[in-house]
């Protein structure tokens, strides 16, 4: 069976050191966007309960987990129409998803995939690099989980922030109609969730 070959020659050792550097920023800028996010769900907790800020960070610094944060917050969204209940459930299974992806994302390892070489000897005998079995080494996060062997390329690392600045923007929103009863700009445009309206009128 034939194996097809590539000849990309980037990988130099300045180019592989900062494809590292752009690997290990989107680590830390993935851990640092999530904890955010969860650093504000005691905002949420407030705010849909109009309480004294002190107030809400005594009873919410009881709950030391986030599942426990967001049965809070759960119970707390009984106060309002079912539409912002909505709102928070779609929130709430997001942040528990991306919690479990920081968690690999956190204690995961780093492997550095190399790419094979392809060598050919010619009439003389004479070896020669005839190409590449990949386009470029590249860095991966590998973490052992009960389903199987979980791992991140850039790729993934990329999508991963981009879900976790999505869910920023629209955590933003539903706190904005907690605290105000409406969406000015430029938050009416973050989330187009069909439960929006409803949520403000109710």
């Amino acid at each position: 069976m034939s194996v097809p070959l590539y000849n990309n020659d980037d990988d130099d050792a300045e180019t592989m050191q900062q494809k590292q550097l752009r690997f290990y920023a989107l680590i830390g800028l993935c851990i640092s966007s999530y904890q955010s996010i969860e650093d504000r769900l005691e905002d949420v907790f407030k705010s849909c309960l109009k309480m004294d800020a002190a107030a809400a960070s005594g009873i919410f610094s009881v709950a030391k987990g986030l599942e426990d944060r967001c049965r809070l917050i759960t119970s707390a969204m009984l106060t309002r129409n079912s539409n912002l209940q909505g709102l928070w459930d779609d929130l709430r299974k997001r942040i528990k998803l991306s919690a479990d992806k920081r968690n690999q994302i956190a204690h995961a390892t780093s492997v550095f995939v190399g790419r094979g070489v392809v060598i050919d000897a010619d009439e003389n005998g004479d070896h020669h690099i005839i190409g590449f079995t990949k386009p470029h080494s590249e860095m991966n996060l590998e973490k052992k989980t009960p389903s199987g062997m979980a791992r991140w390329d850039m790729a993934m690392l990329r999508a991963e922030h981009e879900d976790l600045h999505e869910l920023s923007r629209n955590m933003t929103v539903l706190f904005r109609i907690l605290e105000d009863g409406k969406l000015d700009r430029p938050f009416d445009d973050w989330w187009k969730h069909p439960l929006i309206e409803g949520a403000i009128e109710g």
